[in-house]
């Protein structure tokens, strides 16, 4: 059976949480063959890495071994590239004979798998400002050995009760720091996935947390703003948004209840996909303004311009046509038959 070896130029490089080891066990996934791991001068794995290789990789297609044990193996690959190479080549190759060069090799291969761990539906808000946030802070997590997926979602849901402690408790300025960690939610939301893409640690329990803290954060922003207003004497923006909390709730029961029913994670997201794969345009444009991205930061404006009752109106009339889709996507499999 032919052997895949890899070289590493240094225990660290091997050592790497994205770039390194669990990279070269998740490129053996699916592939026949021994697993050769080699570092300069020997190395023992340490136990987090071993546990890694266990896990992403057939435990018993792993070994270790000198860069002198290599023999007459004919091809091989160095981290991050992962691609086969003649082994005098790999040898002789700067990446491998300069640590600096190695380093700077495997830390841009560490920003391309995290660059790629975004999702195709993206929104423009996303794109631009919350995901370049979320990868940086994906970055600066996965510097840490021990850092897992959630981790995040723990940071994000933390970070929902003191806007909801804002805005249930601190008047006026309450409400202006809420708006602003309603964004800084929608942002960190990101981190967790990335993590967990990154990584290969993605889960169905990890994606419904997730998407249950999502669902919580928005009910307690909406909330926690209309008893703000309520506060205030914002009788009509009150009653209006406390309408559309009511709507909204309903609609994310009805939709969670579908998805569960129908065996998968918890999800929101069923008609947000419907319309992404209808070529309506109005669909299309609904479907990218119902994206967390996009109305956190519209509410995160609205309410810092002195215009929170008007985004309370605005949402109680977004969410009744929402709800009226959410109605007809959900019972169309009753009426079409």
């Amino acid at each position: 059976m032919a052997s895949l070896p890899i070289l590493f130029p240094s225990a660290k490089a091997a050592n790497a949480i994205v770039a390194g080891i669990p990279c070269a066990a998740r490129a053996a996934i699916g592939r026949e063959g021994e697993l050769v791991l080699v570092v300069p001068g020997g190395w023992e794995p340490s136990l987090l890495t071993q546990a890694e290789l266990a896990r992403l990789s057939r435990a018993d297609c792993t070994v270790f071994a000198d860069e002198d044990a290599l023999g007459e193996l004919a091809l091989d690959g160095l981290m991050p590239d992962i691609e086969p190479r003649p082994v005098a080549d790999i040898l002789a190759s700067p990446a491998y004979a300069d640590p600096a060069a190695a380093s700077h090799a495997q830390a841009q291969a560490a920003r391309r798998i995290i660059a790629a761990t975004g999702k195709p539906t993206d929104g423009l808000v996303s794109r631009t400002i919350n995901r370049p946030v979320s990868q940086f802070l994906s970055r600066q997590l996965l510097r840490f050995a021990g850092v897992r997926p959630i981790h995040a979602t723990i940071a994000a849901s933390l970070i929902g009760v003191v806007m909801a402690l804002a805005l249930f408790l601190g008047g006026v300025p309450g409400l202006y720091a809420g708006a602003v960690l309603f964004q800084l939610a929608s942002m960190v939301d990101g981190v967790d996935g990335e993590i967990a893409r990154a990584t290969h640690r993605s889960s169905k329990l990890g994606a419904t947390l997730d998407t249950a803290g999502d669902a919580l954060t928005n009910l307690a922003f909406i909330g926690g703003v209309v008893f703000n207003l309520w506060q205030q004497g914002a009788m009509r923006g009150a009653q209006v948004g406390l309408l559309g909390l009511v709507w909204l709730a309903l609609g994310l029961t009805l939709l969670g209840a579908q998805s569960l029913l129908r065996g998968g994670p918890l999800s929101f997201d069923a008609l947000k996909h419907e319309a992404s794969a209808k070529r309506s345009p109005f669909l299309q444009l609904l479907g990218k303004l119902a994206s967390r991205d996009v109305y956190a930061l519209a509410f995160a404006v609205l309410v810092l311009i002195g215009l929170a009752e008007a985004a309370m109106i605005a949402f109680a009339l977004a969410v009744l046509l929402w709800l009226g889709l959410v109605l007809v996507a959900i019972t169309r499999p009753l009426w079409q038959r």
